[in-house]
């Protein structure tokens, strides 16, 4: 099994444009040999509004 996680930032004026790509994208990989699924999922936030500290096992991460 793979799993890849990308994530792509996009100007909201490119938003539609981006989404439709995305759709494209995901039928070329579905026609892929060993290939049983893709999805993407839309974010409803920006990266820059993640401002909490992380925290991995316990331990602050910054």
């Amino acid at each position: 099994m793979f799993n890849e996680i990308c994530i792509y930032e996009a100007k909201l004026t490119k938003l539609d444009e981006i989404e439709e790509l995305m759709k494209e994208v995901a039928e070329f990989y579905l026609q892929q040999d060993g290939v049983i699924d893709v999805h993407y999922i839309k974010r409803t936030h920006r990266q820059k509004d993640f401002t909490m500290p992380k925290i991995i096992l316990g331990e602050n991460v910054v």
